[in-house]
């Protein structure tokens, strides 16, 4: 799922809202900001697909989410790597803590609890 921060998901299982100036970054063309690859799950979330069975739910804003860093690099897969446990990222940039709570509830009405 190719990522377009301009258009909002609200079909998703999870919601969440964009918060549009922080993607108007005006040294985007620089050539010191390679472009980043923001592939999403079918939920809209930068994860691996959801499923029961997950170990650990990672919640959070840009930097669990993975804002300016490659897939490999993101915290959590680094977690997932180290610890050889399933992870799943449940995180948005911008995202308030009610937000992360309600969608923490709904991914356990879907998905059941992690580990």
């Amino acid at each position: 799922m190719e990522f377009n921060p301009y258009i909002q998901n609200n079909d998703k299982l999870l919601s969440h809202s964009l918060y549009h100036g922080f993607w108007n970054n005006p040294h985007a063309d620089h050539e010191l900001h390679k472009k980043i690859d923001y592939k999403l799950n079918s939920e809209g979330y930068r994860s691996k697909e959801f499923k029961e069975g997950t170990d650990i739910l990672t919640l959070g804003c840009s930097f669990t989410f993975g804002w300016g860093l490659e897939k490999e690099h993101m915290w959590s897969n680094l977690l997932s790597e180290k610890i050889n446990m399933k992870v799943a990222n449940l995180s948005f940039v911008g995202d308030s803590i009610q937000n992360q709570i309600l969608n923490f509830l709904n991914y356990l009405q879907y998905y059941k609890k992690p580990k």
